[in-house]
């Protein structure tokens, strides 16, 4: 029996990451008795991809003792969980969420994270259609996963010299027409929505030029977004839980800035994509602490010097602990667990 890496596999399929991951999903994955072995199904991987067929034989088990099954759970026989999955790009029509629920509902997990889409939203000025979202809101809900909003990206209405119809990334706070017209639609949202969300997240990687438009990234300019932003969800939405951050990787001078421009006003909880040591700065596991918690050693002088307790939450978040007694938190980097599963 022949192994193949990944590397392999994608060469295979055509030598790029798309092909391969459009070969990987019409594959049909099977459990041999040694691991997970692949048929393929692929009518438009190329000639050599037909060899992937082979892995289907399992090959020589492994002596380990069966010492029992898990049965699987559905998420609604599940009271909580930290288990999140991307419910995303459903605002740019990039896949029918109808053939997901099914797999979803025996995921076993609690909550989705769902791109609203505001180009989807407003397709004239003033206008709003939330059906499309009202369905996969209350589709979630049914199969007992709880949605949490990604709010943004843009609308040509307002960017009209964004090249793609759905404006991805063109961020609405540099001309008075486009922070009136995005403050109107968050506002609408928001009311349309308060029952049924509680979580919402502005805006998705604005430390990347792929996500923030037409400008280049800049700390300010992405929390002068969340200024705008927050008061507008808090008031049509009590008890609401608002995520900043959402970086591409680990920024931490950009993070830093962002807490120097006061980011920690405004947000509930920072989220972490990833924890890996970063440029000026080292994370390590805090010996005797609650799983997830990193202590944060900054390299370098300046507000943010010193140790920084990181809590991280469930779905990799931090809550912004409020300040209650006159310290500024965005000086002393200080955080606090969440309450809340996120």
């Amino acid at each position: 029996m022949t192994n193949y890496s990944r590397r392999q596999v994608l060469k295979l399929v055509g030598g790029s990451a798309l092909s391969g991951s459009a070969f990987l999903s019409q594959a049909t994955g099977s459990i041999g008795k040694s691991g997970f072995a692949w048929a393929a199904e692929a009518t438009s991987a190329t000639p050599e991809a037909e060899k992937i067929g082979q892995l289907a034989d399992p090959g020589p088990s492994v002596p380990f003792p069966l010492l029992g099954k898990l049965a699987p759970r559905s998420g609604k026989q599940i009271a909580a969980s930290p288990l999140s999955v991307g419910f995303e790009t459903l605002d740019r029509k990039m896949f029918d969420p109808e053939r997901a629920y099914p797999h979803l509902t025996q995921l076993g997990v609690k909550w989705a994270r769902v791109q609203t889409g505001w180009c989807r939203c407003e397709p004239e000025k003033g206008r709003y259609e939330f059906g499309w979202l009202d369905a996969v809101v209350d589709r979630l809900l049914e199969i007992g996963i709880q949605p949490w909003f990604n709010l943004g990206y843009g609308n040509r209405l307002y960017t009209p010299e964004a090249k793609d119809v759905s404006a991805v990334g063109w961020a609405p706070i540099f001309t008075e027409e486009a922070r009136i017209g995005w403050t109107r639609f968050v506002q609408a949202l928001a009311k349309h929505f308060a029952q049924r969300v509680r979580h919402w997240e502005i805006w998705n990687e604005p430390n990347i030029s792929t996500f923030w438009k037409p400008r280049k990234p800049h700390p300010k300019d992405y929390v002068d977004l969340v200024k705008l932003t927050a008061p507008v969800i808090r008031q049509e939405v009590s008890q609401a839980v608002l995520i900043g951050g959402a970086f591409a990787g680990m920024p931490l001078p950009y993070l830093q800035e962002c807490l120097q421009a006061g980011l920690a006003d405004h947000v509930d909880r920072h989220f972490l994509p990833s924890v890996p040591a970063a440029a000026g700065a080292e994370l390590r596991p805090r010996s005797g602490s609650i799983p997830g918690t990193v202590d944060k050693v900054s390299a370098g002088p300046g507000p943010l010097a010193g140790r920084m307790r990181l809590p991280i939450s469930p779905i990799r978040g931090l809550r912004l602990e409020p300040r209650k007694d006159g310290v500024d938190r965005r000086a002393a980097g200080q955080m606090a667990p969440p309450p809340h599963p996120l």
